[in-house]
């Protein structure tokens, strides 16, 4: 539900997520976040490299929480 809030906030663009403040490690681990699917009838897709972990989930919030 959180997730679906978040979508609909940045109109279905993961890029417009408000980064938390967060601190990361300075650890290169690069992970990939990719989102596919249909949102409100419409086909979306995004994707992009962080160096880590936590650097995704500073920047992408619950999104990827699960």
């Amino acid at each position: 539900e959180q997730a679906c809030q978040v979508l609909t906030a940045t109109g279905a663009d993961p890029g417009r997520i408000e980064p938390v403040s967060a601190l990361c490690v300075l650890l290169y681990q690069p992970v990939t976040a990719t989102v596919t699917g249909t949102w409100r009838g419409r086909e979306m897709e995004w994707s992009h490299r962080f160096g880590n972990t936590c650097e995704m989930r500073r920047a992408t919030g619950v999104l990827f929480q699960f």
